[in-house]
Parts: structure tokens; sequence; C-alpha cells
């Protein structure tokens, strides 16, 4: 029977890349599971950070609305009309208040608040408080662009 030579390696030497290569295999997918499970947590808090601003924002308006129905109950009281006409202010200012934190509050992406917007609705709600009581005229100046319009009484 004459000795049949073969071409292939010796079984240790075919060995090692296929070691290798399964090891990397498992090294891939722990750091992807490790990478999963980190996401998956990161997600949760995520959604719980945002649930607990909902709840901040909902309690917001409610001490803000739970204050000014206080103070409207004091303007009904039988008083001195400076005093009502204190009250009145002081809830205007509770209003304005609570329309500011609307406004931040409804942004579609709460990372970024549209300036222009914001300070133009902020102005006009100042505008609005002041009417009636006194002169006042608002200017803004920025690098952001603006519309040409001043907010006097």
């Amino acid at each position: 029977m004459p000795l049949h030579t073969s071409s292939r390696a010796p079984p240790s030497s075919a060995a090692i890349p296929l070691v290798l290569f399964i090891l990397t295999g498992i090294c891939i997918a722990a750091v992807t599971e490790l990478l999963r499970s980190r996401l998956h947590k990161l997600s949760e808090a995520n959604r719980y950070t945002e649930v607990l601003l909902q709840e901040l924002a909902h309690r917001t308006r409610n001490d803000l609305a739970t204050i000014v129905s206080v103070l409207r109950l004091q303007a009904r009281s039988p008083t001195d009309p400076a005093v009502q006409a204190a009250i009145a202010s002081a809830v205007s200012r509770v209003d304005v208040v609570a329309k500011v934190h609307d406004r931040l509050r409804d942004t579609a992406d709460n990372s970024r608040i549209e300036l222009a917007a914001y300070v133009e609705a902020l102005c006009g709600s100042l505008a609005d408080f002041h009417r009636g009581v006194r002169t006042i005229s608002i200017g803004v100046q920025s690098g952001v662009s603006f519309p040409s319009r001043p907010w006097s009484i």
C-alpha cells in the first residue's frame, strides 16, 4: 500500500484561525448585547425623565391656576379699590408667568426654543399687562433677526 501524501496542514495549525474566528464572534456578540442593554436603560431613563417633566409641568400649571383662583376670590371681597387694583395686577402677573410657562412647555423640541417667536410673545404679554397702567416701550436687540415691530402702549 503506497503512502498517501496530503497537502493538508496539520490539524493544530488549522484550529488556531477557527478558534480566533469563534472568539472574535463571541466578543462581538458580547459587546453588541452590552450596547443593546445600555441603550435600553438609556431609553427607559429618557421615558422616565419625560414623565417627570410632564408631571412637573402639570403641577406648575395647577399651582399657577390655584394662585390665580385664590387671588380672584380675594378680589371679590369688599375691600378698598386700591387693594382690588393691586390684586388685579397680581393676577395679571401670574397670568404672564403662566403664559411663559405654557410657551416653554409646548415647544416641539424641549431642547430648542424659537427665540424670535418667544420674545415676541413675551413682549406682547408684557405690553398687555401694562396696557392702561402706564406707558412702556420695549425694544429688543439681538444677533437673531426679529420682526421690526416695536411694542409700545
